[in-house]
């Protein structure tokens, strides 16, 4: 908790919160001034999964439809500007 003086002599309250999920908040005047997110600050433990190789392989064929590289190939040519 803070408070600080206004150039025009008033008063202004501030507090800090830290929550359990690691977040930070600054409230002033009753009002929610910004908030920062750090559930994953604490993280203890990463693990890696790895996909069966049928699994992987299916999943790049076609999702949608259209295969990874068609997908990019069209997303390049709708990316070029025509020329002037």
């Amino acid at each position: 908790m803070d408070a600080s003086h206004t150039p025009s002599g008033g008063v202004v309250a501030r507090f800090l919160v830290t929550a359990s999920s690691g977040a930070i908040q600054l409230w002033q005047q009753g009002e929610l001034e910004w908030t920062r997110e750090e559930s994953l600050a604490t993280t203890t433990l990463a693990e890696f999964v790895e996909l069966p190789e049928r699994v992987a392989s299916e999943s790049n064929l076609h999702i949608g439809g259209e295969g990874f590289v068609s997908r990019v190939i069209r997303q390049i040519s709708d990316a070029q500007v025509p020329s002037l």
